[in-house]
């Protein structure tokens, strides 16, 4: 419970203006994965609300590949790689139970 107030919180002071939503190639690749229509759709409409859209380029599969190669999973260094290009000050993330 306190997990959902804590994201419905955090979107509502992206869509105030309190925070910056930084997008990415990776977001938009694992939402068309989704296999639920819905919630595709639903994830896809908080592109709007970005600030920054993070393109794939050279120096962040670079550091994907380093991040990968020190254990993360390949799509996890791949999103900290854009979060870090981004010069991001927080990285927020859910978990799958």
């Amino acid at each position: 419970m306190l997990e959902a107030e804590a994201k419905l919180n955090i979107q509502e002071n992206i869509r105030s203006g309190l925070y910056e939503l930084v997008w990415s190639y990776m977001l938009d690749y694992e939402n068309e994965k989704n296999p639920f229509r819905k919630r595709r759709e639903q994830i896809a409409k908080w592109k709007k609300y970005a600030c920054t859209d993070v393109e794939a380029e050279h120096g962040i599969i670079h550091l994907a590949n380093s991040l990968h190669q020190s254990g993360l999973k390949k799509f996890d260094a791949l999103h900290i790689a854009c979060a870090v290009a981004a010069q991001g000050d927080y990285f927020l993330t859910t978990c799958i139970r």
